[in-house]
């Protein structure tokens, strides 16, 4: 689908409703509108003491592997993968045993109908306070949504890479959607990034808004039943210096 995205409404910029960072409660930003966009430092919030192990956390990303299930051929995604389990109810977060990621070739046009043997998380990162905080912070919210306490998560880091002479595409399956209850989308770092919009349209894939992860914990969360959604592709800001691209994505599905 070919897009101007120009025309989309910009909610970084140009707010289309008051459904946006810290201006109404995520809770009912997720009921009325499906979706909230905010800053999660900023307007959630890490329990006290997890930012002095941010750096830490963050610095993972760089000890990612490169995706080798790229129908495309491309070399520009680096990632690791681990399914949890989390019981709100009983406050219970578990790692699952690690096996492919599989998604149908209806969900991932691209990439979908397949095996897709990614490497495990660290154990650093699988026991790490900031990830269970997370999820936890999430999946509370989440059963306070829907009354739904036990969840199903996959959580992905993922790196976009581009230079001079190769874009990068963090959703190289074009516009889709996750086949989950919630996605997550949060921003761990943006080094010489242009691009990487993130467009959300209707179950028409009639275009809604746009936004632009642009700095740490920029986050957009959202039910996967009430959009389809896209992101540009990734391209240095400056030539001369290569851009990654940084995400954590953490997907919900009540089980």
């Amino acid at each position: 689908m070919q897009l101007d995205t120009h025309s989309l409404p910009k909610t970084h910029h140009e707010p289309i409703d008051p459904f946006i960072a810290g201006v109404w409660p995520i809770e009912l930003s997720l009921s009325q509108r499906h979706h909230w966009i905010g800053n999660y430092f900023e307007d959630i919030g890490l329990p006290d003491g997890l930012m002095d192990h941010w750096d830490d956390f963050a610095d993972s990303w760089n000890d990612l592997e490169q995706d080798q299930f790229m129908a495309d051929g491309g070399r520009y995604r680096s990632r690791r993968f681990t399914e949890f389990y989390y019981d709100n109810a009983a406050a219970e977060l578990h790692a699952q045993k690690h096996r492919p990621f599989y998604q149908s070739a209806e969900i991932n046009t691209l990439n979908g109908g397949v095996d897709r043997k990614f490497s495990p998380i660290t154990p650093f990162i699988a026991n790490h306070p900031i990830t269970a905080a997370m999820i936890r912070q999430h999946a509370t919210t989440f059963s306070e949504l829907t009354g739904c306490n036990r969840w199903a998560i996959n959580f992905h880091q993922v790196r976009i890479t581009a230079n001079d002479g190769m874009e990068g595409k963090p959703a190289p399956e074009g516009l889709h959607k996750d086949g989950v209850t919630y996605t997550t989308l949060f921003c761990v770092k943006r080094r010489n990034v242009a691009g990487a919009e993130n467009l959300m349209f209707d179950n028409n894939k009639e275009p809604l808004f746009s936004t632009t992860l642009t700095k740490t914990s920029d986050i957009i969360i959202f039910e996967d039943a009430a959009f389809y959604h896209d992101v540009t592709p990734i391209t240095p800001a400056h030539p001369d210096e290569p851009a990654e691209r940084d995400m954590l994505f953490i997907e919900f599905t009540c089980c």
